[in-house]
């Protein structure tokens, strides 16, 4: 009678709205038992092939996690969906939070987080979150998943699943949990990266001539290009290398979708660009490892050329001397043919 006593307060401090139901429960058991071992719940829900997370399932406590100055993070019992602990933080005396990073990610990689979770009240922000960040540990991009299990209407966690890529840039990323009051409670948290990497890379961007099928020139930042020594009929194209499967063009401001090679601006089956002497354009490039700009952007690349209507140089030569004999004096050279000019080379007798 003392064990079904025993257990049916199981059951009791199970549904209710405590997490702290297993420590009486573990207290009861301790003084009633004696020399009996109950056999330990079964291990369900821990299958995760390839889990970048360490100790996702709490069974080594909150090791290898790292938390938050002010929360409080525990591991406990109670409602767990993997082994005999799970994750519980406390927000009930404001904003909590604790994380875990993982370091050597590359961009494009396509990642799958699965994670069980739930919540006594809703109401609150609870999420989990996975944040993306470069070399220098600079914020890149992050996607939210949000906790809205209520655990009192079934006594356990929710399975949560999410996929999603890595920007271009990517060197970390970190799984992140928070709560801005009551508790949030989580168990076996599983990232698995797929095997698929995006390898695409931005090699050249170039001015291609379309009717003598030939390149003109290589785009360079800050490079200045004159509109008569073009031919009619040209564009910029994207020189991609690896397993890169659409390219978006920005050119201040104008947007193209590019499906297939050759990537260029304007579309393949379009006219020529036409820029106007001048003038600046800057161009941002953006290659995808999927059709339609699929996944994340494995690699992007920035740059802003000028343009000059003709090409004329114009130029003031003043040559001014203090007197005969001495050795000191001026050559000033005034260049009329682009307002673009920043850096001017000299050589004396062809050296």
């Amino acid at each position: 009678m003392q064990n079904r006593l025993i257990f049916s307060s199981l059951g009791f401090m199970r549904t209710g709205t405590s997490h702290y139901g297993s420590v009486l429960l573990g207290l009861l058991l301790f003084l009633s038992r004696g020399n009996y071992e109950p056999s330990p719940p079964p291990v369900t829900n821990c299958i995760c092939a390839g889990n970048a997370i360490i100790n996702g399932s709490f069974e080594e406590g909150v090791n290898e996690w790292t938390i938050a100055e002010g929360s409080k993070f525990i591991a406990t019992a109670g409602f767990e969906e993997c082994g005999q602990a799970y994750g519980l933080l406390d927000a009930v005396e404001g904003e909590a939070s604790f994380w875990q990073e993982v370091d050597n990610v590359a961009a494009g990689t396509t990642f799958r987080l699965k994670f069980w979770a739930g919540t006594h009240d809703p109401s609150f922000d609870h999420y989990m979150e996975v944040s993306f960040f470069d070399e220098e540990g600079n914020y890149l991009d992050g996607q939210k998943i949000e906790v809205e299990h209520d655990v009192d209407e079934d006594g356990k966690l929710l399975n949560y699943e999410e996929t999603f890529s890595s920007p271009g840039g990517t060197a970390s990323l970190r799984i992140v949990g928070f709560a801005n009051g009551d508790f949030l409670k989580v168990d076996q948290v599983c990232l698995q990266a797929t095997e698929y990497t995006c390898t695409a890379t931005i090699e050249q961007l170039i001015l291609y001539d379309v009717d003598g099928d030939q390149v003109i020139t290589e785009l360079e930042d800050g490079g200045v290009y004159y509109l008569d020594m073009l031919p009619d009929w040209f564009k910029i194209q994207a020189i991609i290398n690896g397993n890169g499967e659409s390219v978006v063009f920005d050119v201040n401001g104008e947007i193209l979708l590019e499906n297939s090679e050759p990537f260029n601006f304007p579309a393949t089956e379009a006219g020529s660009w036409e820029p106007k002497g001048g003038e600046s354009y800057t161009i941002h490039v953006k290659v995808y490892p999927e059709k339609d700009a699929g996944g994340a952007y494995c690699d992007d690349e920035t740059i802003t050329i000028h343009f000059v209507e003709d090409c004329e140089p114009e130029v003031e030569v003043k040559v001014t001397s203090v007197g005969c004999g001495d050795e000191n004096g001026m050559i000033a050279f005034t260049f009329a043919d682009t307002p673009f000019r920043e850096d001017i080379e000299f050589s004396l007798d062809g050296g």
